[in-house]
Parts: structure tokens; C-alpha cells; sequence
């Protein structure tokens, strides 16, 4: 009787063994099932990234306004108007705007490429909307951006989005502003061309 319940006991143990080793795999197979990729492995569409880069650009120029490009603008303002003041003669950049062009370009160059940013930074009304010294602000909001679906520009894309501005009275005023970006590179705006609305109007109307 003693030998039988030896033998019974020492015959539960692999079995237990076995259990034990199938619930493992459950559990393995389980959580690999719940991650199946390795974050590292995951490849971000081309679309995502070019729509990242137009939403991100358009939120720094609808949001503000700059604290610092204000600052480094008022700071250029009172170098110049010093009378010993001669500007620059002779060179591509004036030193004085060194400090400014530095703010911009780190701000904004990693979403462009080079040719885009020179061009959104001459031609687009962007940097307008933080050069005034008065209390204001404005923030966006609702942003959609479409890709192009003509087979013939597929790097095109359309964007809207809501632009509230309040004033120094604290009034609230809606904008809506749409525009075209082409982003000739993976991520990287080659164009882009901005319709605000009638934003930078109104923020130089109140500025009087």
C-alpha cells in the first residue's frame, strides 16, 4: 500500500511538469500576439510623415505669438534705430540679423527643404503673425490635410484648419485659413503657400 502511494505521487509530478510547461507557452504566445512588432520595425507611411510636417509647420505659425522671435525682433528694432546705425553694405546677410535668422532656421528648417524654407520664409506671411508688440494671441486648431489624389501630383496636398484670435480687449475673432504645400522629399516641404484668412490684417488693425 505504502509502495502504491509512493508510485502515485512520484507519477503526478510529470504530469504537473507537463501542465505547467503548456500554460508557459499560453502566456509566451499570448503577450507575443498582444505586441506582435517590435516598435523599432515599424515603418512609418510616406504620407504620414509629409501631412506631420505640414501639421507641425502650421502649428508654430498659427501659435503665439513667439515670445522669443518677438523678442529677437525688438532687439534688431533697437540696434537699427540707434544713429550710428549703418546697416550693412557688401554682404548676403546683415550681422544683426544673425541671432533672428538662427531662431527661424532652428525652428523651422527640419520640416523644409532648403530650397522650400528660403522660400517660405521670404514669400509666406507666417513669421508676420509674431512681429507685433502688443497682447494678443492666437492658437489653431482643426487641422486637416489632404493628399492630392490626381495620379499626376501625388506629393501635392491641401490643408484647412481654425485659427482663433483674441485680442487685447479680449475679444475672440474665428479665421479660417487654407493653403497648398508640396513636399518634394520624404517629410520635407519643397512649397508651401498659405491663404490666412485675413489674420495678419486684422492683428495689424489692432496694432493701430
Amino acid at each position: 500500500m505504502y509502495r502504491k502511494l509512493i508510485t502515485k505521487h512520484f507519477s503526478m509530478k510529470p504530469m504537473g511538469g507537463i501542465l505547467f510547461l503548456l500554460f508557459s507557452c499560453f502566456l509566451i504566445v499570448g503577450c507575443t500576439q498582444e505586441n506582435p512588432e517590435d516598435p523599432g520595425d515599424i515603418v512609418i507611411p510616406l504620407e504620414d510623415k509629409n501631412k506631420a510636417a505640414i501639421s507641425a509647420v502650421l502649428e508654430k505659425a498659427f501659435t503665439g505669438p513667439d515670445e522669443e522671435y518677438l523678442r529677437l525682433s525688438e532687439e534688431l528694432y533697437k540696434q537699427q534705430m540707434v544713429p550710428s546705425y549703418e546697416g550693412y553694405v557688401g554682404t548676403d546677410v546683415a550681422p544683426d540679423t544673425e541671432d533672428i535668422n538662427l531662431y527661424v532656421k532652428e525652428s523651422y528648417s527640419s520640416y523644409f527643404t532648403e530650397l522650400g524654407f528660403n522660400s517660405f520664409v521670404n514669400t509666406t506671411p507666417a513669421l508676420g503673425f509674431h512681429s507685433y508688440p502688443v497682447d494678443y494671441q492666437f492658437s489653431i486648431a482643426d487641422i486637416e490635410v489632404v493628399q492630392s489624389d490626381n495620379p499626376i501630383t501625388p506629393k501635392d496636398y491641401d490643408f484647412t484648419a481654425q485659427v482663433e484670435y483674441i485680442n487685447a480687449d479680449g475679444k475672440t475673432t474665428q479665421f479660417v485659413i487654407s493653403g497648398m504645400a508640396i513636399c518634394s522629399e520624404e517629410g520635407k516641404i519643397g512649397r508651401i503657400t498659405i491663404n490666412d484668412g485675413g489674420l495678419l490684417k486684422k492683428i495689424n488693425e489692432d496694432s493701430n
